[in-house]
């Protein structure tokens, strides 16, 4: 049974710590002569000449491997035909290093000993570090912005922070390999891979550092700030498309996982909040209210939903008999989430007409909030052009109303539950209460450029026959765009071979589920009821790594095994289809 990564960190440092000059390398992808800076990888190879290490170079053009496979310092090399960014290169490098610390150095960057022997001493000195850098951010997800960025010479301890950045870093071998975390290919060829890469490492309870270095010279962006498209494998694109189509996938992959997590995780919660929450304890205690005060709503410039800081700001406004602004505070929670109980004693009288005495004193019980959700991650999936759109099982009409809004667009829900239906009503142009099998029959015909079914099909009797059905009511090149979960996902998987199907409040085993699916039986039921899918999204939510081991006697049994590496990661589909 594999030990947790913390036990095997330390097994790790316990190793490193008797020859450490002996036990690292250096990965460096080369793409050209970093044409925007005034270094390049053949005045970094320089400077490692004195420094000792393999030095592994992943070689991202045919041009630039002629040019210097043949270099003295290069002690390993790995040809691309063509580029295929950072997080492969990586990857490439990790897997051919020997040695139970790697470097990752960019080529556009000028290095000393001095530089290299401290990050290895930060690295095995901190008991918790995956990685460690010279410089790193605190960032909030929501927003995809830094909150703090730390330059060289900005401070001088270790800090653990959200990310480390990616021109300069140091990591232990082993957690790599061993599949504890990886680079994720999904942002070739730049861009968020540090980010998710720091979310990893939080998730197994590691942590990223950066540490006080300073011998070191970089210029940022000495490749891509030089083109005006960036080529990789059979692509081009500009660096600002990259940048956004990798915001998407980085936000997507990991609501998805925190959403797995349950309402409970702080995975997405930068350390930042934590650290300034902290200190906002420290003064309440010190009793410096208005420093707390100051603290807790800069957080919440941040988090203005987060209803943990939200209390601690109305508790202590409350208690300083602020009780208008605490009133506020208290009315921005409910509307949040009527069922969180605020932990108040001696309600005072004038606010007793605003809140369920009932409940704890302020809070009313908590209400479905099922039917109420804009679902991002399916509104990216569909066709801005659209101007008819149906929203099948349109819910209280959150989702539809907001594409009524962003597309000008004429939007019609079909909601099973007569409440929701009713709320949606008022917002959209036109909502048919009851099953969608029956409202389908009400439609006109031609009619919609888009449909949606988010999160819907496996709820129903017979998905096939509503597919067959609804098609006659999509106009000439209209689309349909669903969510479905995979039942292939590893936490299902893990469950049958155990013997369990235990159905769950929500997620890919809600009890309200008739129907699964897996990615190939999601393709044929959309091909034989007539439609072809032109593109689908998925949602990745990680788990532990399936066991060589198991993967090998699987496919000794004759079970095909092709694809347990990616979809066992997939919790869910977002999926577009047009007619045939």
């Amino acid at each position: 049974m594999r030990t947790d990564p913390i036990t095997e960190l330390s097994n790790l440092n316990n190793k490193l710590k008797g020859n450490p000059s002996s036990n690292r390398s250096f990965v460096i992808p080369v793409l050209d002569m970093s044409p925007a800076s005034p270094y390049n990888i053949v005045k970094l190879l320089d400077d490692l000449k004195d420094i000792s290490g393999d030095v592994i170079v992943i070689f991202n053009s045919l041009e630039m491997a002629e040019k210097l496979k043949d270099h003295s310092r290069i002690n390993y090399y790995a040809t691309m035909k063509t580029n295929v960014g950072v997080s492969r290169a990586w990857n490439i490098g990790l897997n051919i290093s020997q040695t139970p610390v790697t470097f990752i150095l960019n080529s556009d960057l000028h290095i000393s000993r001095e530089t290299i022997e401290n990050m290895e001493k930060f690295l095995l000195r901190l008991p918790d570090a995956a990685i460690v850098g010279p410089q790193g951010s605190f960032y909030n997800f929501d927003s995809a912005k830094d909150l703090a960025y730390f330059n060289k010479g900005t401070f001088n301890n270790p800090i653990a922070v959200d990310a480390v950045s990616g021109f300069l870093f140091a990591v232990k071998t082993e957690l790599f390999n061993s599949g504890v975390i990886k680079f994720d290919n999904q942002y070739t060829p730049c861009y968020f891979e540090e980010w998710d890469l720091g979310l990893q490492i939080k998730m197994n309870q590691l942590k990223s550092y950066i540490v006080p270095v300073n011998g070191y010279e970089h210029e940022w962006s000495g490749s891509i700030r030089a083109l005006r498209k960036i080529n990789y494998l059979n692509k081009e694109e500009t660096a600002g498309e990259i940048l956004e189509r990798n915001r998407q996938l980085f936000w997507t992959k990991w609501k998805g996982v925190a959403y797995l997590e349950g309402d409970g995780s702080t995975l997405l919660d930068s350390y930042w909040k934590d650290i300034l929450y902290a200190q906002a304890g420290e003064l309440i205690n010190k009793n410096q209210i208005e420093g707390a005060e100051k603290l807790l709503t800069d957080i919440l410039a941040q988090y203005p939903n987060d209803k943990v800081i939200l209390e601690k700001l109305g508790l202590l406004l409350y208690k300083s008999n602020k009780l208008e602004k605490a009133l506020e505070v208290f009315d921005k929670i409910q509307k949040l989430d009527p069922g969180f109980k605020i932990q108040i004693e001696n309600k005072p009288e004038n606010l007793s007409g605003k809140y369920d005495a009932s409940s704890n004193g302020f809070m009313k019980p908590k209400e479905d909030k099922y039917y109420d959700n804009t679902r991002p991650d399916v509104q990216q999936m569909i066709n801005p052009g659209s101007r008819t759109i149906l929203d099948v099982g349109c819910g209280s009409g959150a989702l539809a109303a907001e594409l009524k809004n962003k597309l000008n667009a004429e939007v019609w829900g079909i909601g099973y539950n007569d409440e929701a239906a009713g709320i949606a009503n008022e917002k959209l142009d036109n909502v048919i209460s009851g099953k969608a099998e029956d409202a389908i029959s009400e439609l006109p015909d031609n009619y919609f450029d888009t449909i949606i079914f988010a999160d819907v099909l496996e709820h129903l009797v017979d998905p096939y026959n509503v597919l067959v059905k609804i098609k006659t009511k999509l106009t000439t090149n209209g689309e349909i765009v669903t969510s479905i979960p995979n039942v292939r996902h590893w936490s299902v998987v893990k469950q049958l071979l155990e013997g369990k199907w235990e159905y769950q409040e929500y997620g890919i085993m809600d009890s309200t589920h008739l129907r699964f699916f897996t990615r190939q039986s999601l393709f044929e039921m959309f091909d034989k009821a007539g439609y072809k899918i032109t593109n689908i999204y998925y949602m990745i939510a990680e788990m532990e790594n399936l066991s060589p081991k198991l993967i090998a006697a699987l496919k000794e049994a004759n079970i095909r095994v092709d694809t347990l590496n990616d979809e066992p990661k997939h919790f869910q589909y977002i999926v577009k289809a047009v007619k045939k």
